[in-house]
């Protein structure tokens, strides 16, 4: 739990998409007779969503030093939220990415 710094659907939206992330990245060598995503496919996902995992470990990082520091420094807490909005725009794209490619 801790500190509430972003809303439950992106915290949903970033577990599902970066499972789906996974999956398709993986695809190629899990299912190598499969026919659901091409390799180019893949390559797209794997660059839509090359600093998914990253940002979202920041975003848990952020949340753990909010716990211990409290929320207190405007800076800090501004560039949060800018990293919540990043990570959400993030989620968004890799996820129609991986729709539409499927």
């Amino acid at each position: 739990t801790g500190p509430h710094l972003w809303d439950e659907q992106l915290d949903l939206d970033m577990n599902r998409t970066l499972r789906a992330y996974d999956l398709v990245c993986n695809y190629a060598y899990d299912c190598p007779r499969g026919v659901r995503w091409s390799e180019e496919d893949i390559q797209l996902v794997k660059h839509t969503g090359a600093h998914l995992h990253d940002d979202v470990r920041v975003l848990k990082a952020w949340k753990r030093t909010v716990c211990e520091l409290g929320d207190t420094d405007l800076d800090m807490m501004r560039k949060i939220t800018q990293d919540v909005e990043s990570v959400r725009e993030q989620v968004k794209n890799a996820q129609r990415v991986i729709r539409e490619t499927e």
